[in-house]
């Protein structure tokens, strides 16, 4: 849900295989699956039901895509890119950010990665943004109405777990970037508050040498009002942009 699709002919397939009873389709009639604030673009069909047990599934289907506004609809995405031949320049880079509306009507206020009018949260840490492969026309967002310094200028706190502790009821600030080493807890009754352009990222590793934020709700809270601060969410990093 709340997803941008391009250039795929079937933007959505809704599988139904007669002898397992555990397809897409299946999930769907259980209410276990559900679609809903959707635009494809460049597609021929926005939904498909692809078997045969059900006469008139596809139009079924139909029926909930208009009514869980999911669409065909050209949303301006940029998809068309190019590199040079040994592949270690782009000399076309694509933009994902749409240029039509993409309201939703689901938890967030808009379809897709990018809020139109929002910031480039790949912006300075991502290969996209560093290989130049994607042009993304929005602020990188270092510069916010609350005041945070450029992300060059902010000094690296590593946040350890403290033997099992966890990290207390503390409040994380955007003049500091916050980089986990391992698996890091807020424990019951500790509150972590994290105030609008702070910067979270990970350590590298994998496995068991892996690093997380475990947070259970409502351990962590935000220092501005819901529905704001967007979080832009990545492998690499959780940014809270603006109140």
């Amino acid at each position: 849900s709340n997803a941008l699709i391009v250039n795929f002919g079937e933007a959505i397939e809704i599988e139904d295989k007669a002898t397992n009873g555990q397809d897409s389709y299946d999930m769907w009639v259980a209410g276990n699956l559900s679609l809903s604030n959707i635009r494809a673009q460049g597609s021929t069909d926005v939904i498909d039901y692809d078997g045969t047990a059900v006469a008139g599934a596809d139009g079924i289907l139909d029926t909930y895509a208009a009514n869980n506004n999911i669409a065909l609809g050209n949303v301006g995405i940029d998809a068309d890119w190019a590199a040079n031949a040994a592949g270690t320049a782009f000399t076309n880079p694509f933009n994902p950010v749409p240029t039509a509306s993409v309201a939703s009507s689901g938890a967030f206020p808009y379809m897709g990665a990018f809020d139109p009018n929002g910031i480039n949260w790949l912006a300075g840490w991502s290969f996209l943004d560093e290989s130049g492969a994607a042009n993304i026309p929005l602020s990188d967002g270092s510069a916010t109405s609350c005041d945070c310094p450029d992300l060059s200028q902010r000094p690296t706190v590593l946040i350890t777990d403290n033997g099992g502790a966890g990290i207390g009821t503390t409040t994380w600030t955007c003049d500091n970037t916050y980089v986990i080493d391992g698996f890091v807890f807020v424990n019951s009754g500790q509150v972590l508050t994290i105030e609008p352009g702070t910067v979270v990222k990970g350590a590298p590793g994998n496995g068991s040498d892996a690093s997380a934020l475990i947070a259970p709700p409502p351990a962590w809270k935000s220092a501005c009002p819901l529905p704001k601060p967007t979080w832009a969410v990545s492998a690499s990093a959780l940014t809270a942009i603006g109140c």
